[in-house]
C-alpha cells in the first residue's frame, strides 16, 4: 500500500500533468473499481468536466472538479494512476481509462482491484467519525481529565515509558 509521501509525490504529479484538461471519454472495464455508484453515473458525472487541481485527503486522492464535485481515487494495495497516450499499450489490469480533450490519458491500474475510484459532491458527504462534538465552538475551562481509548489517562503521575530523540532507534 502506497504510504503518505507516495501518494502526495502522485498528488503532486497528478496536479502537474492533468490540471486544465477536459474529460472526452470515460472507459471502465473493472466491476469493482467503481464501487459507489454505477459505471454510466461515474462516466456521465466525468465526461466534459475538466480537471482544476488535486488535493489528499489522508490516502484518498481528491481531484476538483470545473462542476465543484470531486473525482475521489484510493489506491489501496496495488493500485497505480498512470498517464499515456491512447496508443501505448494497456497494462493488463486497466480498469479505468479517462481520455482527455488534449490527446492523453489517465488509467487507472489495479492487480487486485482493491482500489476504486468515485465521485462525489462534497456538500454531501457526512462524516463517520467527526473530529469532536464541541467542533468550532470555543471551550472554557480546565481539564481535569484525559481519556485514551476509553481509559483515563494518569498525567500526575511518574511517566512510563521512554521518549526517544531524534536519531535514537
Amino acid at each position: 500500500m502506497p504510504e503518505l509521501p507516495e501518494v502526495e509525490t502522485i498528488r503532486r504529479d497528478l496536479d502537474r500533468e492533468f490540471a486544465g484538461k477536459k474529460v472526452k471519454a470515460v472507459h471502465i472495464t473493472g466491476a469493482r473499481s467503481v464501487r459507489r455508484g454505477t459505471h454510466d453515473d461515474l462516466t456521465s458525472r466525468l465526461v466534459g468536466r475538466t480537471f482544476k487541481t488535486v488535493k489528499r485527503r489522508g490516502k484518498y486522492l481528491v481531484v476538483v472538479l470545473d462542476s465543484g464535485e470531486w473525482l475521489v481515487f484510493h489506491l489501496r494495495m496495488s493500485g497505480q494512476l498512470l498517464k499515456a497516450t491512447p496508443k501505448a499499450p494497456k497494462p493488463k489490469h486497466t480498469h479505468v481509462v479517462m481520455e482527455f480533450t488534449q490527446g492523453t490519458q489517465l488509467r487507472f491500474v489495479d492487480p487486485r482491484t482493491f482500489g476504486e475510484t468515485f465521485v462525489v459532491d462534497p456538500a454531501r458527504l457526512h462524516h463517520r467519525h467527526p473530529v469532536s462534538a464541541y467542533a468550532g465552538r470555543t471551550l472554557r475551562g480546565v481539564v481535569r481529565r484525559t481519556w485514551l481509548a476509553g481509559r483515563p489517562v494518569d498525567l500526575d503521575g511518574e511517566p512510563r515509558g521512554r521518549l526517544l530523540s531524534r536519531g535514537e532507534a
